[in-house]
């Protein structure tokens, strides 16, 4: 379990060095000239209700934009923005090479929006005085060795396993904390296609047990498990404690129209990221790196801009900045780099936005050791000339 905890505030110290997900676009006004036209949104459940708030607020501030916003899974987001049916794919995991290949979406941008939680829950009929679990009782739950609440000290109930279907990302999830990334799930078990159904089943089935997103926690007819004594609560997550994490995203086929790139503007705006309702959702802003100081982080950019930043690291050899189309691009456009070590924040470049494509791009800052051995920085902007 110790290991499975390290993985987790790994994962979370990652986060918080490599994506920025605050962009600095304020809401338009009612009356005020903004975005208009029509947009399609469908996907991950677990993130669906973020997705539908971010929408009821964006369409009130941009009243000429009609949205549908629906879930049916994380595969389901994947494959529809990869065969054009919709504009925006939300999924609680990245299209995988052969989802690329198989749909050839090859272009696909993946923007995180982001970090979410899942915790273990059941009904309360069969647990009985269990409140908290460890990983070996949920692999020997989920696997289908434990058949009955009383083989973990809870009620003689036999165990009803609740899971959701297979290419769901809460499912992949929950998969890469149980059992390391394979799907070991017990076959046979019930599959349902999406989080609110999956809440109603386990609430209406004595010794149900399942696995939900932060945001479907709040229901009373539901039990949630802590894991080794740990609270599944925001504060938790944010303090790297609770071990099931992953990043959400919002996935469309190459660069996002522009009425779907003033939408993940505004998601991923810190307006947005750090309002009431985005938190009360159980969700946690995807942290932004401090060494990159200019532009601020999701800006709107155009012209020439000023690229601001620490240079330091112990044995500092050099800094390297290059411009990536999206977050998963291998293959960068190199934008400089410079020799000389920079202790406080001060402009590192020049650049010259009208060379490269509008839409959303990712600055990738790397901070380079002499042993080669270096810090990356990400910094997500939108390029609009």
């Amino acid at each position: 379990m110790m290991n499975m905890r390290k993985k987790a505030q790994a994962l979370l110290a990652l986060l918080a060095m490599l994506v920025v997900t605050a962009y600095a676009v304020p809401p338009v006004a009612q009356g005020a000239s903004g975005p208009s036209g029509k947009l399609t949104v469908l996907g991950s459940s677990a993130l669906l209700p973020m997705m539908q708030e971010a929408a009821r607020q964006f369409q009130l501030a941009n009243p000429g934009v009609q949205m549908t916003v629906t879930g049916g899974g994380s595969g389901a987001g994947r494959s529809q923005v990869c065969s054009g049916k919709i504009d925006i794919g939300d999924s609680d995991v990245r299209l995988s090479p052969k989802e690329k290949n198989d749909f050839k979406c090859g272009d696909a941008v993946e923007t995180p929006v982001a970090v979410q939680a899942f915790a273990p829950v059941a009904n309360q009929q069969g647990p009985g005085k269990i409140t908290s679990l460890n990983r070996k009782q949920l692999v020997d739950i989920f696997t289908g060795k434990v058949t009955n609440w009383k083989q973990v000290g809870g009620d003689d109930q036999e165990v009803v396993l609740i899971n959701r279907a297979k290419g769901s990302g809460t499912r992949s999830v929950m998969a890469r904390y149980l059992f390391d990334g394979a799907d070991k799930f017990a076959t046979g078990a019930s599959e349902e296609d999406n989080s609110a159904t999956v809440l109603q089943t386990v609430s209406q089935t004595p010794g149900a047990v399942s696995y939900l997103g932060f945001a479907y926690l709040g229901d009373p007819n539901i039990l949630t498990f802590a894991i080794d004594g740990v609270t599944a609560n925001r504060e938790d997550i944010i303090a790297n404690k609770w071990p099931i994490v992953g990043v959400g995203y919002a996935i469309t086929k190459g660069q996002p129209n522009p009425v779907a790139t003033a939408f993940l503007s505004f998601v991923i705006s810190a307006g947005f990221q750090n309002s009431t309702a985005f938190s009360k959702l159980g969700f946690v802003p995807v942290n932004q790196p401090k060494t990159i100081t200019a532009p601020a982080p999701g800006a709107v950019v155009k012209g020439t801009i000023d690229v601001a930043g620490v240079a330091d690291q112990p044995n500092f050899k050099k800094w390297q900045l290059d411009l990536l189309a999206n977050e998963n691009e291998q293959k960068a456009t190199s934008l400089g780099v410079g020799t000389t070590a920079q202790k406080t924040a001060g402009t590192l470049i020049k650049v010259d936005t009208t060379k490269y494509p509008n839409g959303i791009h990712t600055l990738r800052y790397r901070v380079i050791r002499a042993d080669g051995n270096y810090v990356e920085y990400r910094l997500t902007i939108v390029i609009s000339n």
